[in-house]
């Protein structure tokens, strides 16, 4: 985002209105190579959360912070952080779910809830697990 266009982001946002997930490109980010899309895609209401790179903390992500959604620090499994960002309930599944896998390993269930949490179509999840 450029410093001339201090809320291109509303752009960002109106561009994931009409995202539909598939079992190809389960994300916006699959297809743009831009995370901060899914969490656009997030406030859109096209997605019901998105994990992101710390790093990638944007005036987006406080945009989706101040309009309700919940946005949480974690670290994911090798230890980098990450932003959980979209409903207070998917949000708090993410974490949960992150937080129990990093104690205690990963379950057979862990991406298939993780994936449902983070709005995946059934088919990407079944995808991803093989």
């Amino acid at each position: 985002m450029s410093d001339k266009e201090p809320f291109s982001f509303l752009r960002q946002i109106d561009r994931q209105k009409d995202f539909h997930p598939t079992p190809d490109k389960p994300t916006p980010s699959d297809l743009t190579n831009d995370e901060t899309d899914d969490v656009a895609a997030v406030i859109a209401g096209t997605k019901p959360a998105a994990l992101i790179p710390e790093r990638l903390t944007t005036p987006l992500v406080d945009f989706a912070r101040g309009k309700g959604f919940s946005v949480r620090k974690i670290q994911d499994l090798i230890g980098n952080n990450r932003l959980a960002i979209g409903l207070p309930e998917n949000v708090d599944q993410i974490v949960m779910l992150v937080n129990n896998a990093r104690e205690h390993g990963v379950s057979p269930l862990y991406h298939k809830l993780l994936g449902k949490a983070l709005g995946y179509p059934d088919e990407a999840i079944k995808k991803f697990n093989g």
